[in-house]
């Protein structure tokens, strides 16, 4: 989720907002894995499959790099991410993973942090 992009669509144009969607679509790209799946989910929010990555510390690295890409832009956009992981061990349908992802990011923004790592209960 793009951190106050309602402020910018309505203060500084739409132009000027589509230009801040191609920014973080391209970031998103370009911090991913090639065998990662990005999208634009609805609005001013993102999703983005990792398969085969079970390991918590490759989300964070990920994570990581999507920062430091925005970080050496003009005027960055500031996010909020939040994330689920499932193991293959695991059962949980796709509304249950995106629900908890979406909760994650809400707490980010509450906490006014642009990460929130999930919580160990929420990833199962």
């Amino acid at each position: 989720d793009i951190n106050d992009f309602k402020l910018i669509n309505d203060t500084q144009g739409h132009r000027q907002g589509d230009e801040i969607l191609q920014r973080v679509a391209n970031s998103l790209k370009i911090s991913s894995r090639t065998d990662d799946f990005c999208f634009r989910y609805g609005g001013d929010e993102f999703c983005i499959i990792m398969p085969n990555c079970v390991k918590q510390e490759a989300s964070d690295t990920w994570a990581k790099r999507l920062h430091e890409t925005l970080a050496q832009q003009t005027d960055n956009p500031k996010l909020s991410i939040g994330y689920a992981q499932t193991g293959p061990d695991d059962y949980i349908t796709t509304e249950q993973l995106l629900q908890i992802a979406d909760e994650e990011m809400y707490r980010a923004k509450k906490l006014a942090k642009e990460v929130v790592k999930p919580q160990p209960h929420q990833t199962r």
